[in-house]
């Protein structure tokens, strides 16, 4: 009985901590080959919100440097998007807006957040994505409470580690080893 109690606890701690990578992945973006990211706003019963990129490993405050994709809050209608362009630099990664000419250099990385915030007001804070779907390839649209969309081109989801699928496989198969030793 106690066996079994510590599998299942195993087994759900394993659960847990795949799911919670499979979320803080969703939340993380890479740009696909073409060294840049096409974004289309795409707005449905939400006020004035403000867009901005943060570096992937940002907890998004706004003492964080990132980038603003509007450079004033966008009311609830469908904006034409902006392209954001990737430039190699030694290690770095500098963005540019070629809408609002804004910049952001990701540090040892070019992966990125999306986040977006009420209003320019700095009292409200910055939310990442909360889910998103595939459209098509390279195309997702991402999912913010209120009804809020943005569809984002030429982008991906950095994917789950596999390292955290062989650990679980991993611990799965010592269990069992040690289940039919214990049986035999």
């Amino acid at each position: 009985m106690l066996k079994s109690i510590l599998k299942l606890s195993l087994f759900g701690v394993f659960l847990l901590v795949f799911r919670i990578a499979t979320v803080q992945a969703a939340t993380t973006w890479y740009p696909t080959d073409s060294g840049e990211i096409d974004i289309n706003y795409l707005y449905i019963g939400a006020p004035n919100y403000v867009f901005a990129i943060f570096d992937d490993q940002s907890s998004l405050i706004d003492s964080d440097p990132h980038l603003i994709l509007n450079s004033t809050p966008i009311p609830s209608t469908t904006i034409a998007g902006d392209t954001i362009e990737f430039k190699k630099n030694g290690n770095d990664w500098d963005l540019t807006s070629t809408k609002t000419g804004n910049t952001l250099t990701l540090s040892d990385s070019y992966n990125f957040k999306v986040a977006l915030r009420q209003g320019i007001d700095p009292n409200y804070t910055w939310i990442g994505n909360a889910d998103f779907y595939k459209v098509s390839y390279g195309q997702y649209v991402l999912l913010w409470p209120q009804g809020i969309t943005l569809q984002q081109v030429d982008a991906k989801p950095v994917p789950v580690p596999t390292s955290l699928l062989v650990l679980g496989v991993g611990l799965l198969g010592l269990i069992g080893f040690k289940d039919k030793k214990n049986q035999a």
